[in-house]
């Protein structure tokens, strides 16, 4: 879980412009406990967001350094607690990415 969280912050330290804003929160329901992140950087394209889960997989003109692996292995993380993980526009910043693991409670 704490490299979940350390991706998930990580990037969205990365991408968000300098005096952005970054939120990070959990909340639950009765089955899955939700751990977030949102930021009101560029975000990215829905059309991308099925693709940054790829391993390698980077997008062009982001000028950011790294391997294209954080997400991917995020994923996996998400999937070894039988959850999902789903990204979307920010819901409180008119730009930037939400992104939510979904982790369901037994197995954790």
């Amino acid at each position: 879980i704490y490299t979940l969280i350390k991706t998930f912050t990580d990037n969205a330290i990365r991408y968000t412009p300098k005096g952005g804003r970054i939120d990070l929160g959990f909340d639950e329901t009765a089955e899955y406990l939700n751990i977030w992140v949102e930021d009101n950087g560029p975000g990215i394209p829905p059309s991308e967001r099925q693709r940054v889960i790829d391993p390698f997989y980077r997008i062009l003109g982001t000028e950011q350094q790294g391997t294209g692996l954080g997400l991917s292995i995020a994923d996996t993380i998400v999937k070894r607690h039988q959850g999902r993980l789903k990204l979307a526009d920010s819901r409180r910043f008119d730009s930037g990415l939400l992104i939510i693991a979904e982790l369901d409670k037994k197995t954790l």
